[in-house]
């Protein structure tokens, strides 16, 4: 009989606490849906770097372009240079949307950049061929290796290009992530917590009469 009285009276507390962690858990849900935190901060990281790293006249029209945008003016990303050939700024938003729609016309910018560098390496390409053409046996030894040099870099980035290889790419790192998912966790612990609290409080103070018949088993949990 007493232990199936403790049965009992162990399943209606599982049962409170139940109900009352459920109500905590929905109305979180609830919540979240229809008010929108004021704290919440989304930094997205940004690295732009060029893979001909030694290339000196890529990495000086990659740093005249990624100066020059006005996009990254606009949306209040500073951009830089940390390498010789790596770029990095932050992307600082408030509402998952807006970062979404932020970080898009970011890609559509480095894209844009991407066909003006296109442009000017076949600009360049073209002057110093003809050039050379034109003084083919330059009396300047140094300058005549310079400018095969520069030909070759040239011709290289162009054909990187012309096959589809990426020159510039762009990554994303958002650091706000896990500290988001730390502070749910922490915000489920204090759920748990109450939970626990007020089954307690409920189980006790319910009735008089199950006041006493309670106290032999929370006796022994305490």
């Amino acid at each position: 009989m007493k232990k199936h009285y403790k049965k009992r009276a162990l399943k209606k507390i599982f049962l409170i606490f139940i109900i009352i962690s459920s109500c905590f858990l929905i109305g979180d849900n609830i919540a979240s849906k229809k008010i929108k935190p004021a704290h919440t901060i989304i930094n997205t990281k940004i690295i732009i770097e060029n893979l001909f790293k030694n290339s000196l006249i890529l990495n000086m029209m990659t740093r005249q372009k990624i100066t020059n945008s006005l996009k990254f003016r606009e949306l209040g990303v500073v951009m830089e240079r940390t390498k010789h050939h790596i770029y990095i700024g932050n992307l600082i938003t408030n509402d998952l949307m807006d970062n979404k729609k932020k970080i898009s016309i970011i890609s559509d910018e480095i894209e844009k950049i991407k066909k003006q560098i296109y442009k000017d390496i076949i600009h360049y390409k073209d002057y110093y061929t003809s050039t050379f053409s034109a003084v083919p046996n330059s009396e300047f030894l140094d300058s005549k290796q310079n400018h095969n040099f520069i030909l070759s870099n040239l011709k290289t980035i162009e054909y990187a290009i012309d096959n589809n290889l990426d020159f510039i790419v762009v990554r994303y790192e958002e650091d706000t992530k896990l500290a988001n998912e730390k502070s749910k966790i922490f915000q489920y612990i204090y759920y748990l917590i109450l939970s626990i609290i007020l089954t307690i409080f409920i189980s006790y103070n319910a009735t008089s009469r199950q006041l006493k018949k309670y106290n032999n088993i929370f006796k022994k949990f305490i």
